[in-house]
């Protein structure tokens, strides 16, 4: 693997510190805290990059569309930048050490569409936005993604997360989640959703599951999307009794028959 190491003294990496001919393999410095936005952009050779312990920040679409295939992020990462690995499509694993950032941006990783597997940072605390529909989410598009295991302390699962990522079979959420955007799990393989106590905002959050058979939905969720409950393959749901007087306006015509459906006091 064809190797460049970025001089020392580089602190904030930029397009200028990359060497004219094509690499595999970039070695950032000793003492390099951040890349500036679009710095990697579209690199067809780039395989690898590795960060120093102390590094803090990616910018906005650093990586996109190079052929990242593993990255493996230091603990004192603070932010990582929209976009900055969209359209990587050789990635197949992200692993952040530590705590890593609070915040993974949308589309940061939309579109990685080898992507296998993630280790979430324990420090996360929100993936996307809860409002703007007009960006891709967080993970969206990562067909090859089978599991996602989200860290205790998170509270938001932002719009479109894991949209149209069609391997993914199983989500754990946290305890401490209090909202889950539009369409956060749309277009997953999920079989199972159980939104943890706390949540309060969980509106149109998994359409199109084609695989869903159980969803458990806590007293404290204050709305529900209208005919939520419509997933072919659905046999159980659990639900508020708050809920049970409106049951035409969520349910289907048939889902007395085919469903086992319990109403739960809260």
């Amino acid at each position: 693997m064809t190797e460049y190491r970025i001089p020392k003294g580089v602190k904030v990496v930029t397009e200028d510190d990359l060497p004219a001919e094509d690499y595999e393999r970039i070695i950032l410095p000793e003492g390099a805290v951040s890349i500036e936005d679009f710095s990697f952009f579209g690199l067809p050779t780039l395989r690898e990059v590795v960060f120093p312990e102390g590094f803090e920040s990616i910018g906005m679409s650093v990586f996109d569309g190079s052929a990242i295939e593993r990255v493996v992020f230091p603990a004192s990462l603070k932010t990582l930048g929209h976009g900055a690995f969209c359209g990587c499509r050789k990635l197949q694993s992200v692993v952040f050490l530590g705590e890593g950032p609070e915040i993974i941006e949308s589309t940061t990783f939309e579109d990685c569409t080898s992507l296998k597997t993630v280790t979430f940072g324990t420090g996360l605390k929100v993936t996307g936005s809860e409002t703007m529909m007009d960006h891709g989410g967080a993970f969206e598009g990562c067909v090859s993604l089978e599991e996602a295991i989200l860290p205790e302390g998170m509270v938001l699962l932002g719009n479109g997360t894991f949209r149209g990522c069609t391997s993914l079979a199983r989500v754990v959420l946290p305890k401490s989640l209090t909202a889950i955007g539009e369409r956060a799990l749309a277009e997953t393989a999920i079989r199972e959703l159980i939104v943890p106590d706390g949540v309060t905002d969980c509106f149109n959050v998994a359409p199109l599951c084609a695989n869903l058979e159980r969803v458990v939905i806590p007293g404290t969720v204050r709305a529900l999307s209208l005919k939520v409950f419509n997933e072919p393959a659905l046999k159980e749901v659990v639900l508020p009794r708050k809920f049970e007087e409106d049951f035409e306006l969520y349910f289907p015509d048939d889902a007395r028959e085919r469903m086992k459906i319990t109403f739960i006091d809260g």
